[in-house]
C-alpha cells in the first residue's frame, strides 16, 4: 500500500488579529520544516505588520498596496471605536489618561512649592542631603584614621 504525504497548513492570522512575534517565528520556522523537493511551498511569509508589533518588516511589494485598500486609506491606526477590534474600548481610557497627566502635573507643582517653602526658611532639602554626604565623609575619615592609629601604636 502506497503512504501519501499530506500536508495541512492551518494560517490563524486575519489581518485584524493580534499575534504574538515568537507566534510568528514558530509559524515560519514550521512552514520551512515542511519545504522539501517533493512538496515545495512559497517562502513569502505573511508579512502584513499590526500596530502592536514593532519587528521591522519590509513588506513584499504589491502588498502594501493591497493592505491599504483593505483597510482604507493611508493605513495606519484603526478607527477608534467601541467595541473595534483592534480599536479602543471606547474614550474612557483617554480620559483616564487626562486624569493621570494632571495629577502627574499637580504632584510637581506640589513638590516646587514645598522646595520653594523650604528654601524661603532656610533649609533647601538639596542642600540638606549635601551637608549630610559632607558629615558622613567626615566621620569615615576619623575613623579610617583612629584605625591607622591603632595600627601603628600597638
Amino acid at each position: 500500500m502506497e503512504v501519501m504525504n499530506v500536508v495541512a497548513i492551518l494560517v490563524v492570522q486575519p489581518p485584524q488579529c493580534r499575534v504574538e512575534e515568537h507566534t510568528k517565528h514558530r509559524l515560519s520556522e514550521t512552514l520551512r520544516s515542511l519545504q522539501t523537493k517533493d512538496n515545495f511551498l512559497p517562502t513569502e511569509r505573511h508579512t502584513h505588520t499590526h500596530s502592536n508589533t514593532h519587528s521591522g518588516e519590509r513588506k513584499v511589494e504589491g502588498e502594501a498596496e493591497e493592505q491599504k485598500e483593505r483597510e482604507g486609506g493611508r493605513g495606519g491606526r484603526k478607527a477608534e471605536g467601541r467595541g473595534e477590534v483592534g480599536g479602543r474600548e471606547g474614550k474612557g481610557e483617554k480620559e483616564e489618561e487626562k486624569r493621570i497627566r494632571r495629577e502627574g502635573e499637580k504632584g510637581r507643582e506640589k513638590g516646587r512649592e514645598r522646595r520653594e517653602k523650604r528654601a524661603e526658611e532656610g533649609r533647601d532639602g538639596r542642600k540638606e542631603q549635601g551637608r549630610k554626604k559632607e558629615r558622613q565623609k567626615e566621620r569615615q575619615r576619623e575613623l579610617n584614621s583612629s584605625i591607622e592609629r591603632r595600627e601603628s601604636n600597638p
